[in-house]
């Protein structure tokens, strides 16, 4: 008989939990969570904005001064310490290129695809712009850097490198897209509050774009092929914008 309780309480237990199951796990939907069917570019251009200031405010830079610091008061035998930190090359590159790769960049090709599908070309216009920046940042810190095959998992899951005049080249035809885009002023879905950065000025993103069309046109003025003055007269003609 005692047998006979221990199986039925056994049984029990068991029907409670499969009974809960779904319940219990519904518990992890995070409250005021848009959910995937409600994801769109309003929800995810914050997101890459975010992650864009982190990269131009915590970049490489930032972090290979916090490094230094470190490492001076450790050679100092200053009483702060972080634990036996010094100038790390390899973690330094590795993890610039980690963040920029699998946060900003990748967040502004969701937002990008996001706004395509929606014909929401401000938003695409935004996506692109920022898209440079990272890029232009990748390949002015590494070279020679995945493009064409990137963020193209699972059908590539090692993307070949591309070279940096390939890479500057694609980038000169973002930000042109960028601008186009950015330019639009047909009927759309338009950034507004979630626009972080310029509240939805599209007039403000159109300079940024021009602004690093001339930046990147300094960068190149002693690549193979292009000529100082030729370089200058780009730049110009963008800052004219």
């Amino acid at each position: 008989m005692k047998k006979n309780r221990y199986i039925l309480a056994i049984l029990c237990s068991v029907f409670l939990l499969f009974m809960s199951c779904e319940k219990f796990l519904d518990v992890n939907e995070p409250p005021g969570s848009p959910g995937s069917g409600s994801i769109n570019e309003t929800v995810v251009l914050p997101t890459v904005l975010v992650n864009w200031y982190n990269e131009i405010s915590g970049g490489p830079w930032h972090n290979q001064m916090d490094h230094i610091k470190w490492w001076t008061l450790q050679t100092s035998q200053e009483s702060f310490s972080y634990g036996t930190w010094a100038l790390d090359i390899d973690y330094l590159t590795s993890g610039f290129a980690w963040s920029t790769m699998s946060g900003c960049l990748k967040n502004a090709i969701d937002l990008r695809r996001l706004a395509i599908k929606n014909g929401n070309k401000n938003y695409q216009g935004i996506a692109e712009a920022v898209m440079a920046y990272c890029w232009s940042s990748l390949t002015d810190y590494f070279g020679e850097v995945p493009y064409k095959e990137a963020f193209m998992f699972p059908e590539i899951t090692n993307p070949k490198y591309d070279s940096q005049e390939v890479v500057y080249s694609e980038i000169e035809n973002l930000l042109e897209s960028a601008i186009a885009n950015l330019s639009d002023n047909s009927p759309q879905v338009k950034p507004r509050q979630d626009d972080l950065v310029n509240q939805g000025d599209m007039s403000l993103w159109i300079k940024f774009a021009y602004g690093l069309k001339a930046r990147l046109a300094m960068r190149l003025s002693y690549a193979p092929g292009k000529t100082k003055a030729g370089q200058a007269q780009i730049a110009l003609a963008a800052i004219a914008n």
